[in-house]
């Protein structure tokens, strides 16, 4: 040991308590060494050896390149306690993972702070909490980026999300979210990947783009790609898929079906899927170009350079042409048959 000075002598049982001490003082504990307690900071990858109920809150990951394997395990906290989580990835953590157990009754099953970037959250199960999985942005552009949110069944979020997302760069695939009170996912940012994930009976719209208080936008640059989406609106007047304050967007290959829901007016055109790329008819008969207020007039069309999953309905006026899509104006939502050029 490069502390210990040579010709020093130290009895088995002083080094032993003093290493002792050592342990018991730091933030993060060795899995060897004890088992997790509520509201403890991880600094070193670390493995549940068994469940946790929670008064608040539950794991805090607190050092970066961090695992926390639930391995099989349940945490358990209550919602009655505003302003907890199952887990938190604390800002300024680089590449934390979440993996292999479920997380139950906290207002956010795991939270990923600004400046967390590289999370990766996989095979969890997140079940009757208030938002499932939230990536927070505290102020304007601060924060997390690069997340991969892959594999996690997600059931009865509420009052909020299943996913909330803030940020740029995130990749969300092969997720199953039901019976959300509000949107099954919903992203406030840029530049994210949201492919193959099945949606159910969300009470508001199955996946949504658009501003937050602290975050007007616009969004560019998102990829909605092969989702599954169904029983969407069961509480709100929504869509299967909305787009607001959004440029570039590309949706593609998506299948929406469930109950009949009014039309939702976007504020910006999406961007046709890449050459070679098809859309299901399902997805094509899901789509709708932007209309006026329902009050006056709407249209739809199954081109795919529009950005809507509602199916908006004229019962006066013949729908739009598919060469002349409608299209909105961002600070109105007024409509105009605007012929795109060639």
């Amino acid at each position: 040991m490069g502390g210990l000075r040579s010709g020093r002598r130290f009895s088995a049982g002083t080094l032993s308590a003093g290493l002792a001490t050592v342990a018991l003082g730091a933030i993060g504990i060795n899995p060897a060494a004890a088992a997790v307690v509520c509201g403890q900071s991880i600094t070193s990858d670390t493995t549940l050896t068994a469940n946790l109920t929670c008064p608040a809150n539950g794991v805090f990951i607190n050092a970066s390149d961090v695992t926390l394997d639930l391995n099989g395990h349940t945490i358990t906290g209550t919602k009655e306690t505003p302003f907890t989580a199952g887990v938190t990835v604390s800002s300024g953590r680089l590449r934390a993972r979440v993996t292999g157990g479920t997380i139950r009754g906290f207002n956010r099953a795991i939270g990923v702070s600004p400046g967390a970037d590289g999370a990766h959250i996989h095979d969890m199960r997140l079940e009757d909490n208030e938002l499932g999985i939230g990536l927070f942005e505290f102020t304007l552009g601060s924060f997390p980026r690069d997340a991969r949110i892959v594999s996690n069944v997600i059931t009865n979020p509420g009052p909020f999300s299943g996913l909330q997302l803030a940020g740029r760069g995130h990749v969300v695939q092969h997720n199953t979210i039901t019976n959300g009170a509000r949107n099954g996912i919903f992203l406030i940012g840029s530049d994210m990947l949201v492919a193959n994930n099945h949606i159910t009976d969300s009470g508001a719209n199955g996946i949504a783009i658009g501003p937050s208080p602290g975050n007007p936008g616009p969004f560019t640059n998102n990829r909605l790609l092969g989702n599954r989406v169904s029983g969407s609106g069961r509480i709100f007047t929504s869509s299967s898929i909305s787009i607001r304050s959004a440029d570039g967007t590309v949706v593609s290959g998506n299948t929406v079906s469930g109950r009949p829901i009014a039309p939702r007016f976007l504020s910006r055109t999406a961007r046709a899927p890449p050459p070679g790329a098809t859309s299901s008819a399902a997805a094509a008969r899901a789509r709708s170009c932007e209309g006026r207020p329902p009050a006056r007039r709407s249209c739809r069309t199954a081109s795919t350079t529009t950005t809507s999953a509602s199916w908006c309905r004229d019962r006066r006026r013949a729908p739009c042409s598919t060469a002349t899509p409608c299209t909105t104006t961002a600070s109105t939502g007024s409509a105009s048959r605007r012929r795109r050029p060639p």
